[in-house]
């Protein structure tokens, strides 16, 4: 069976689409799953590492929210740039 992927209003076999970045409707296009993937391994990475600068007591107080914001805007930048790609028809 052909894998079928809904895009821009078209239901199109996998072969007939290409990964785009910002262009040709790409950021109102559905991820592709390597992007979704990237995002939520950082995401993972970067909560944990959260977690355990907050409950340690080898980062200084005074650095602690600092290296967490750094972290989380890292999250957010990620998920920003995993949404620039988009599946598009393959003209």
């Amino acid at each position: 069976m052909m894998e079928k992927i809904i895009t821009q209003g078209k239901v199109l076999p996998k072969d007939e689409t290409k990964t785009a970045f910002i262009s040709h409707g790409a950021i109102n296009s559905p991820s592709p799953q390597w992007a979704k993937y990237m995002f939520r391994s950082v995401a993972v990475v970067t909560t944990i590492l959260a977690f355990w600068i907050a409950g340690t007591s080898l980062v200084q107080e005074s650095h602690k929210v600092e290296i967490m914001l750094a972290l989380k805007s890292i999250d957010m930048l990620t998920l920003a740039f995993s949404k620039m790609f988009g599946i598009v028809p393959d003209k």
